[in-house]
């Protein structure tokens, strides 16, 4: 369903025909205000030097003294003007206790609706998870470890939890279908940096839950071509469909397992390696940088031995012109803005732009 958008005057009619308490509110505030005019004008008329007939706003002043206080303050001279000032002490308690009121039932809603995945989030250039699995606990613990240099806050996106499992200040819950506008509206997709679209594992058909993220990727890309979409797929044979749908990465787990399985039976400790170097923790880690202006111009393998002899880094690829480089027979050299995938212990800011 497509989102309306209202403007403030229309929000505020309809919040005014909705809510019986702002009325009354309203209500009671012209009623203070015609209740302190009334007084000033009476108190005027009877004698213009008195503190409630000198101004206005002098007469305001000392309504909410004598709000604040009860009658510690100038009392009236006439009969009219302490009518008016008590009736205007009434209406201010009435007011104020109904503001407080509304002020409450609001932070309480705006709570319930942040446990329940409808509030919608505020921030931008975060991180989009659809889907709550064990999968999904594990990517938010490594995206908020501690060598991660720049930790974005996450908005999990799920249709059929109640309530977010766990409790995080950088973690948000959106609950609802990351198919539908609405619900990724509220996810802040038009200001998000990247949107993960994890799979079931556990389910039996493989190209259902395919469709499903295909369909996902296409609400999210049509909304926002400038989300970096990760998406996980189950079934080879719908890697074709996604590029189609315009996403940015593709994983599919079935066959870079197969395929882990296959090598670590020929190369004994290669899943090992694969384990320690993809998970924040000990040792080194994959990062993916900029390469600084100096480097431009160099040869891949003289950058390589650079980074090593200099750095303690190893050069693991080069992309250049968004083609991907690694080992390269031929020679390659570095261009400006180039990127490259290193293995360091640390992220590697040295010979970053």
């Amino acid at each position: 369903m497509r989102a309306i958008h209202l403007s403030l005057v229309q929000k505020l009619s309809l919040l005014y025909s909705r809510s019986f308490l702002i009325r009354l509110m309203i209500f009671c505030l012209a009623g203070l205000i015609v209740m302190s005019l009334i007084l000033h004008v009476v108190e005027w008329w009877s004698n213009p030097e008195s503190e409630y007939g000198k101004s206005y706003f002098a007469t305001v002043v000392n309504i909410l003294i004598l709000f604040m206080s009860g009658f510690d303050a100038d009392r009236p001279d006439t009969v009219v003007g302490k009518i008016a000032a008590f009736s205007a002490l009434i209406l201010g308690i009435c007011f104020l206790g109904m503001f407080t009121g509304e002020v409450a039932s609001w932070l309480v809603e705006r709570r319930l609706k942040g446990n329940r995945g409808m509030k919608p989030v505020t921030f931008s250039d975060h991180i989009i998870i659809t889907r709550w699995s064990k999968d999904t606990e594990a990517i938010i613990d490594e995206l908020m470890s501690g060598e991660i240099k720049v930790k974005r806050q996450i908005v999990v996106i799920d249709r059929e939890l109640a309530e977010l499992p766990i409790t995080n200040p950088l973690v948000e819950f959106v609950r609802g279908d990351p198919t539908e506008g609405a619900v990724l509206e509220r996810a802040g997709v038009m200001r998000a940096n990247t949107a993960i679209i994890l799979a079931d594992t556990s389910t039996a058909d493989y190209n259902a839950e395919d469709s499903r993220n295909i369909l996902t990727c296409l609400a999210i890309e049509s909304m926002h071509k400038g989300v970096y979409t990760v998406v996980q797929v189950l079934n080879p044979s719908n890697v074709k469909h996604l590029e189609r749908a315009g996403c940015d990465e593709i994983i599919c787990t079935t066959e870079i397992s197969t395929r882990l399985v296959v090598q670590s039976s020929l190369n004994h400790g290669l899943s090992k390696m694969f384990s320690d170097i993809l998970s924040f923790g000990e040792g080194s880690e994959i990062y993916r940088v900029k390469l600084a202006k100096r480097f431009a111009g160099k040869e891949y393998f003289e950058l390589g031995a650079e980074l090593m002899q200099k750095h303690r880094i190893s050069l693991l690829a080069l992309e250049s012109d968004g083609e991907m480089h690694i080992n390269p027979k031929d020679p390659v050299s570095v261009k400006e803005g180039d990127l490259a995938f290193v293995l360091a212990e640390d992220h590697p800011d040295q010979i970053e732009e």
